[in-house]
């Protein structure tokens, strides 16, 4: 019976031993962390002249953003909204390293492409 357990057990432990770490294993889930984020994309240029470009509150989607795996790095998503009466006006959507490095940005295809990528394109 215990051969059997093993036999069973055994490729299930081998899967966890191989596979990737997502990113709540590896990077800091704490609100704290996401504000930190938040504050890197708020320092962009393009975001305060955007912000300043209209009188709606900014909001962030602090509810649906979280840590992404990409390429072997862990990400915030940050998305960006005007928020207007009537509804949430989404502005970028943005990833941004735990560990400084370069933010990406998604594009029109909803590709994520570096900083200057985005800006070259606008």
């Amino acid at each position: 019976m215990l051969k059997a357990a093993v036999f069973l057990l055994l490729p299930s432990l081998t899967t966890l031993a191989w596979s990737k770490p997502d990113c709540s294993s590896i990077a800091s889930n704490s609100p704290p962390a996401y504000m930190e984020a938040t504050r890197r994309v708020e320092s962009l240029p393009e975001f305060k002249r955007w912000a300043a470009s209209h009188s709606f509150p900014v909001a962030f989607g602090a509810p649906v953003d979280k840590q992404v795996l990409l390429r072997g790095t862990c990400y915030w998503s940050v998305s960006v909204y005007a928020d207007r009466p009537e509804r949430f006006e989404a502005w970028n959507f943005f990833l941004v390293p735990r560990r400084g490095g370069q933010l990406l940005v998604a594009d029109a295809d909803g590709e994520y492409v570096s900083l200057n990528t985005w800006r070259k394109a606008r």
